[in-house]
């Protein structure tokens, strides 16, 4: 539902009828399009990443079959790497959506109001990701890993179970 509001903007943005630079309706509605798709998809990524939910492994357990976690430290690393040189590269990170409103506003009919509404429909549509993106893993991927782990719990105790030796027997006297 949240990226029909980026939609309806960019509709209603095109509509406005204040288009310059030989922009139209249907080429401002395409160019708005894309970039919303665009940001939604990078910041549904990056929601990934953040809401990716971590395997944890029962110390003591003498299963066989154990969740793979180089997922969870990929994961880790890129999430540690994105904070911390986002936080270092701020200034940076604010001038780089600057410049990306200013490239994308002659696509938007390059009048007054294009490079604001640009980046206003990048942020919002980044954080819409964001979310649809943290939240679907958190809810959904998460309930499925866990299915996926139960599934194979009776498997892990057959193979268990099928490793075990029988404890040797002390030979028998002959009757």
């Amino acid at each position: 539902m949240s990226p029909l509001v980026a939609a309806l903007s960019v509709i209603a943005y095109a509509a406005s009828g204040d288009l310059e630079g030989g922009s139209t309706f249907l080429s401002v509605v395409a160019v708005g399009f894309v970039a919303a798709a665009a940001a939604l998809v990078a910041g549904a990524l990056l929601g990934f990443l953040f809401g990716l939910p971590r395997a944890v492994d029962q110390p003591g357990t003498k299963a066989r079959l154990r969740t793979n976690t180089n997922l969870d430290q990929i994961s880790d690393w890129l999430t540690k790497i994105l904070v911390g040189l986002g936080l270092v590269q701020l200034g940076k990170v604010t001038h780089g959506v600057s410049n990306i409103g200013h490239s994308l506003a002659p696509g938007l009919g390059d009048a007054p109001g294009a490079k604001p509404f640009a980046i206003a429909l990048l942020v919002y549509s980044a954080g819409d990701g964001f979310l649809i993106g943290y939240i679907w893993t958190r809810v959904d991927l998460s309930r499925r890993f866990r299915e996926a782990a139960e599934d194979l719990d009776p498997i892990e105790r057959a193979t268990e179970k099928a490793l075990q030796r029988p404890p040797p027997q002390p030979p028998q006297p002959p009757d």
